[in-house]
């Protein structure tokens, strides 16, 4: 397999994970990813999908909670569970003109669970063999 194309998933994960959490600002001690990633664009692929996790839960949420943000109190996606959440919807808290008070939730290493459960990749095995195939015909030079 050639290194230059296809780098090892754990440790290209690891890092765009690292780069992630620091432009996010969440912690991250240990975190490991047992999905199967074969090229970069698929952790790209992962990490547009973790970022957008909190957008997917305040669109699809059916309930919310008031929140304090600094000096403001905003609207935050929950879960029906939460001792303060309210039912409403994105619409109709748009309805009611509170729109504007909707943030999305931090997030969290959920949304990396989430994300990795969904993950596919986009280099098939017989990909591989086909690149394989050339590189040992051809060189890694082509």
């Amino acid at each position: 397999m050639c290194v230059c194309v296809f780098l090892n998933c754990a440790c290209v994960w690891v890092s765009m994970l690292a780069i992630l959490c620091v432009f996010v600002g969440v912690c991250l001690y240990v975190y490991t990813c047992v999905c199967v990633c074969v090229c970069v664009c698929d952790v790209c692929v992962q990490v547009k999908d973790v970022l957008l996790e909190p957008v997917w839960k305040t669109h699809d949420a059916t309930h919310f909670k008031k929140v304090k943000m600094g000096d403001q109190k905003l609207l935050e996606a929950c879960s029906p569970g939460d001792p303060v959440a309210f039912q409403a919807t994105l619409q109709s808290l748009a309805a009611e003109g509170k729109a504007h008070l909707v943030h999305t939730p931090l997030i969290t290493i959920r949304d990396f669970d989430r994300a990795c459960e969904r993950a596919r990749p986009t280099v098939s095995e017989a990909d591989l063999g086909i690149h394989q195939k050339f590189t040992d015909e051809f060189g890694e030079e082509g």
